[in-house]
């Protein structure tokens, strides 16, 4: 059996928890577009800016400098914590693909097709989620720190910064994989000796 069959294979059966394992990725992709928008949109950070220098109450942290960004490294971990989940679930089918011969490349492409196959549903619904999300929250926004310019108008800087973190968040759960699959391989070949 090909490797991209038994991947879709697997996915058919365990498609229960790839829906929590695709929902907590909506959820992180949505929170972390939205708080790159923060950091992206230069409207809301010279509004806040003076906004948060002339407030009476003194508060000088700006909504688009620090926790917007410490928010983006708490969906990463999410991110990297879901899919090492969802990844270390499944000894029983890694062990059945090492007895089938399976070497690392082939684990390799097996998981890129089974990320590639959710992320193919996650991201545009992730993307549709967020955009709408954006919208309304311009529309409470803009009007607080006065701003005069359209809540339909959405950084393109923020989809590339969120496309980005995805393909680099990606490549560090392969990297993670690896060494498990490492770590496994030495075990299963002490058991097998």
């Amino acid at each position: 059996m090909k490797v991209f069959s038994l991947a879709t294979l697997t996915l058919k059966r365990n498609k229960k928890q790839y829906m929590i394992y695709g929902l907590t990725l909506i959820f992180a992709i949505v929170i972390h577009l939205i708080f790159s928008e923060f950091i992206n949109n230069p409207y809301l950070i010279e509004a806040d800016r003076a906004r948060g220098i002339d407030d009476p109450l003194g508060a000088d942290i700006p909504l688009s400098m620090g926790l917007p960004f410490l928010i983006i490294l708490f969906c990463w971990f999410m991110i990297i914590y879901a899919s090492q989940y969802n990844f270390n679930k499944k000894h029983q089918e890694f062990g059945i693909l090492f007895t089938c011969g399976f070497n690392l490349l082939d684990f390799i492409k097996y998981t890129l097709i089974q990320m590639g196959i959710v992320f193919i549903f996650v991201l545009p619904i992730s993307f549709i989620l967020g955009v709408l999300s954006l919208f309304f929250i311009h529309s409470k926004i803009y009007p607080y720190l006065q701003i005069n310019y359209s809540i339909y108008t959405i950084m393109p800087s923020t989809f590339f910064t969120t496309i980005s973190a995805l393909c680099v968040l990606v490549v560090i759960v392969i990297i993670f994989l690896i060494g498990q699959l490492h770590k496994s391989d030495h075990l299963f070949n002490r058991a097998t000796s």
